[in-house]
This record gives C-alpha cells, sequence and structure tokens, in this order.
C-alpha cells in the first residue's frame, strides 16, 4: 500500500481562501482516498526557516510527498519541474525575508523533481483543472521543495493551484476555475502520486526478496 503526504502551506499573510486547505477539507469530510495507497493531509508553515523540517517530521512511511502551494490571479496550476536554487525577497508568516538571493550557496542551481511533473500536470488536465509545467519559483514553497530534494525524502512534487472562482467573488479578486475543478486536479495528483509509487503488477521477486532462511 502506498502512502501519499498531501501538503498544504498555512495562508499568506493577508491571504483570505487557500484552494488546497479548500480541496483538502472537501476530500477530508468525503473521506476521499486513492485507489492506489492512502492519503494523509498535513499543513506545513508557511516560514523561510522550518518548514521542510516539519514535514520530514510528519513523513515517516511516506511513499510520496506533494506540496500544494498558491498561485493567485493565475488560469492555471503549475507543476514544479525543478526546485530552484533562489530565493525572493517577500516575507514569510513570521515576519522575515530570506538574507541572500541564493538558498544554499555553493550548492546545484536546481534540482529536478523526483515525481514526474509531466506526467502529474496531464493527470490534472484529464481531471478537469487546466495545467501546466513550470520551471519552478522562488517563494517559501520552493524553498521547502528544494530543501526536501535535498535529503533523502520520497519522491516529492510542486503544485501550485490558482484560485477558485467562489473565493474570487468573496475577496473582490479575478479567479478563473471553480472550486470542484480545483478539488478534481488534487485528488488527480494524490492519485497520480500513488500510483507512481506503485511497484509494477507482475514484477517477481529477485533471489534474495524470496529466499527463505
Amino acid at each position: 500500500m502506498v502512502n501519499v503526504l498531501g501538503v498544504a502551506f498555512e495562508r499568506r499573510n493577508g491571504e483570505v481562501g487557500s484552494s488546497a486547505h479548500q480541496a483538502f477539507a472537501l476530500l477530508d469530510s468525503e473521506q476521499w482516498q486513492p485507489m492506489a495507497g492512502t492519503f494523509r493531509m498535513l499543513v506545513a508553515p508557511c516560514r523561510w526557516w522550518g518548514a521542510a523540517e516539519f514535514v520530514l517530521e510528519h513523513a515517516a512511511d511516506t511513499d510520496a510527498i506533494v506540496l500544494f502551494g498558491a498561485r493567485q490571479g493565475r488560469r492555471t496550476a503549475t507543476v514544479a519541474r525543478f526546485a530552484r536554487n533562489l530565493a525572493n525577497r517577500k516575507i514569510d508568516n513570521a515576519g522575515y525575508k530570506w538574507p541572500g538571493a541564493v538558498l544554499a550557496p555553493g550548492q546545484p542551481s536546481a534540482l529536478p523533481a523526483t515525481l514526474s511533473s509531466e506526467r502529474l500536470a496531464r493527470a490534472m488536465e484529464l481531471a478537469g483543472l487546466p495545467a501546466r509545467t513550470a520551471h519552478g519559483d522562488r517563494y517559501v514553497y520552493n524553498h521547502c521543495f528544494y530543501r526536501l530534494l535535498s535529503t533523502e525524502a520520497p519522491p516529492t512534487a510542486l503544485v501550485r493551484l490558482p484560485m477558485s472562482l467562489e473565493t474570487g467573488r468573496c475577496v473582490g479578486e479575478r479567479g478563473f476555475v471553480n472550486r470542484m475543478q480545483i478539488v478534481a486536479g488534487v485528488a488527480a495528483a494524490i492519485s497520480f502520486a500513488a500510483a507512481a509509487g506503485e511497484p509494477p503488477r507482475g514484477k517477481l521477486p529477485s533471489p534474495s526478496e524470496g529466499a527463505v532462511a
């Protein structure tokens, strides 16, 4: 059984609605689980320091991780192809900025996602949520993503979700997709992660795996 950890970040300061939180709430109320595994939800701090460590603390017995960040004012969801060794100067929820332009001096400029971004974006598209791949971003989500990929974390992806039409109407901003499209896209991303972590059917055990003591 494949265990998938879905991570939503705390609402950013000043953010009224979070697509990831809304999708998680509905999936939890319906006790939804992917066909190929199990799904746990986690809310991580939206802070430059400590977010990745918090996720790792709760990732025991986890086979795949999908991070869900916000992407307000956009028409589509994005799936990061890389975690970039870059940071912007935006303030996190604790009121801090990252002190420089890079996350880890001397380390690789980018680390590739360990869950297929192209296939994950395609799964979300097929579920009804417009999605595409992107090189990555420079906010807290990217820092958490980079830190996880720098460790022995299980296969990990970063998805950024657009604001829903319903939330947009409440806050006077423009949304382009409805909430159920976002929920379907999140469920598709989790289902893809569960299927990607499942061993191929019909695979025979190696002699060492099948040996009897």
